[in-house]
């Protein structure tokens, strides 16, 4: 059996499931919530790994925004940025920046966006599309988690970063 046919579940030993996988690579004993709610239909089961899958996927896509509206910026000489804005440049790549059609001025140092937070969740999220948890309880730790770290990120940018973000993707803040 390859380790695309094979469960991907560890078992309580620690050894790996040896069942044929059925479901999104897991077997019908260890497919996400299957254990912990023996009343999840195969379909609620299903929901809930894609659910977690795309609110990390979407806060893998706000990071990326931030960091393509914060490269929009005229900055004249760049500025020394923090090692963490460094890491996610080089992990998200190049992009054609995308001046904005108006701007308002306003204090634009490394810190106005907190780097090291947008790092760790485009990571952590990244990791969760990878590897979706499979017991449903973690599942809603992780997506309140990423909620909670995504929501902090942008409230402690700066206002008129905040509405250039919101303006970028459709979506203005009251």
């Amino acid at each position: 059996m390859t380790n695309e046919t094979q469960c991907r579940a560890l078992k309580r030993d620690g050894t790996r499931c040896t069942n044929p996988s059925k479901f999104g690579r897991f077997c019908g004993v260890h497919f996400p919530g299957k254990a912990d709610d023996a009343r999840s239909s195969l379909s609620d089961q299903i929901a809930l790994v894609a659910d977690i899958v795309t609110i990390a996927a979407g806060s893998i896509e706000i990071v990326r925004l931030i960091l393509q509206t914060w490269q929009s910026l005229s900055f004249g000489p760049s500025p020394k940025m923090p090692n963490d804005y460094n890491i996610l440049a080089r992990q998200i790549g190049p992009s054609m920046p995308e001046f904005p059609d108006s701007y308002t001025p306003f204090s634009k140092g490394p810190d106005s966006v907190n780097w090291k937070l947008a790092r760790e969740i485009y990571e952590a999220a990244g990791k969760v599309c990878a590897e979706p948890p499979s017991d449903p309880a973690v599942a809603l730790q992780v997506r309140r988690a990423l909620d909670a770290r995504v929501k902090h990120l942008l409230d402690t940018m700066p206002e008129p970063m905040q509405e250039m973000f919101y303006s970028k993707v459709g979506k203005r803040e009251n």
